[in-house]
C-alpha cells in the first residue's frame, strides 16, 4: 500500500470541502475526492496553487468506438452554451471540469457550492444532448 503524504494545500481543500457539508477524504493520489447527491467529485491537487478543478467523475461510461462521434458531437454542442464548466470525453469514460483560479485557497469556501452546480449543469445539459 502506498503512502501519500497529505499536502498543506490539499488538507485545506478537504477542509473546506468538508465545513461546506460534505465527506471528502485525500486519495492515493493525493486529490480531494467527495460525493454529493450520489455523484463523485475529484479536486486534484494541482502544482499551481491559485488554481482549482473540480472534476464530476466518470458520469458518462464510452461503450464502444462506434458512439464516440456521437458523444463528442455532444461534448461540443454543450461545451459551445456553458461558461464556466466543459464537458471532456476520454477514452474510456465522460467527465465534466470546471476550472477556476482562487488565491488564497480559503477564498474557495465562497465559490465551492456554485462550482458543483455549474459541473452538474454541464453534465446534465450533456446527457439531455444525447437523448436529443
Amino acid at each position: 500500500m502506498t503512502v501519500v503524504t497529505e499536502s498543506p494545500r490539499a488538507k485545506q481543500l478537504r477542509d473546506i470541502v468538508r465545513d461546506t457539508g460534505f465527506v471528502p477524504e485525500i486519495d492515493a493520489n493525493g486529490a480531494v475526492r467527495f460525493k454529493a447527491e450520489g455523484k463523485t467529485y475529484l479536486i486534484p491537487d494541482d502544482k499551481d496553487q491559485a488554481f482549482i478543478r473540480i472534476i464530476h467523475q466518470q458520469f458518462r461510461k464510452v461503450q464502444n468506438e462506434e458512439e464516440r462521434p456521437r458523444l463528442e458531437a455532444a461534448a461540443f454542442e454543450v461545451n459551445s452554451s456553458t461558461k464556466a464548466a466543459k464537458v471532456y470525453v476520454e477514452p474510456d469514460q465522460v467527465w465534466a471540469v470546471t476550472e477556476l483560479f482562487c488565491w488564497p485557497v480559503e477564498r474557495f469556501a465562497g465559490v465551492l457550492l456554485t462550482s458543483l452546480l455549474a459541473v452538474d449543469y454541464a453534465s446534465e445539459q450533456y446527457l439531455k444532448a444525447l437523448k436529443a
